[in-house]
């Protein structure tokens, strides 16, 4: 199994861009600095399970859009000659679809 990373310092710049890492990896790189966790449902469970603790975002009420615009807008203010086609824009998600096929529907046995 692997994980969505991202990794931010202590002032919100970005140490490694978003990419899937392996969950034993994750939770040795978590255990040997000193990162607080940000996570979801499903991932909150496996680092409590390796006694880390982990902050579940989907319990709290944070404003992420506001989160996200803030991103946005200092990548924009960093990066004057980043050649921006809001056309090419497209999602990145970092969570498996909410979509499950069937084995029935699936072709399997």
């Amino acid at each position: 199994n692997a994980m969505y990373v991202e990794i931010f310092d202590e002032y919100g710049n970005v140490i490694k861009y978003p990419c899937a890492i392996q969950t034993e990896d994750v939770i040795r790189l978590v255990k040997e600095d000193d990162y607080f966790v940000i996570t979801d449902d499903k991932m909150s469970n496996v680092f409590e399970e390796n006694d880390i603790v982990s902050v579940n975002y989907k319990l709290e009420n944070y404003d992420l859009g506001k989160f996200l615009n803030n991103i946005v807008k200092d990548f924009i203010q960093n990066n004057p000659d980043y050649d921006y086609n809001w056309a090419r824009l497209k999602p990145l998600y970092i969570q498996p679809p909410p979509v499950t096929i069937s084995k029935a529907n699936s072709g399997g046995k």
